[in-house]
């Protein structure tokens, strides 16, 4: 989506995500106690909560993104142009039923419908 990003970005951006994870299921596995001990930086009122604990993780892992998108190289005009959008450019015509736009619309009704079905 971003022309700023690099592979090696994305990469580390990745395994930054993995280990942040990691570290946030082992504590919640050895307990409050425990986890209060090896990993006090995660003891506190703003990474408690698992779901501020994601988004910290959201966070650190777009700060490295574009941390190491910046010291590497840039990726080529021409790989550029097959892996990003570009929005300047005239939507493609609609195919049918093989299109892809259709086939996201059915499946989100579908979704939703069973969704409420489940309720």
């Amino acid at each position: 989506m971003s022309r700023k990003v690099t592979l090696k970005g994305a990469a580390a951006s990745v395994i930054t995500g993995v280990i942040l994870s990691t570290i946030f299921v082992i504590d919640q596995f050895i307990g409050p106690e425990a986890g209060s001990e090896i990993f006090p930086f995660l003891h506190h009122k703003l990474t408690l909560n698992f779901g501020y604990r994601g988004l910290w993780a959201i966070i650190i892992s777009i700060i490295v993104l574009f941390t190491v998108s910046a010291f590497t190289p840039k990726t080529s005009p021409d790989k550029l142009e097959k892996t990003t959008m570009n929005y300047s450019k005239k939507l493609e015509p609609f195919r049918g039923l093989s299109d892809w736009r259709l086939q996201l619309l059915v499946l989100t009704i579908i979704t939703i419908l069973i969704l409420v079905w489940l309720k």
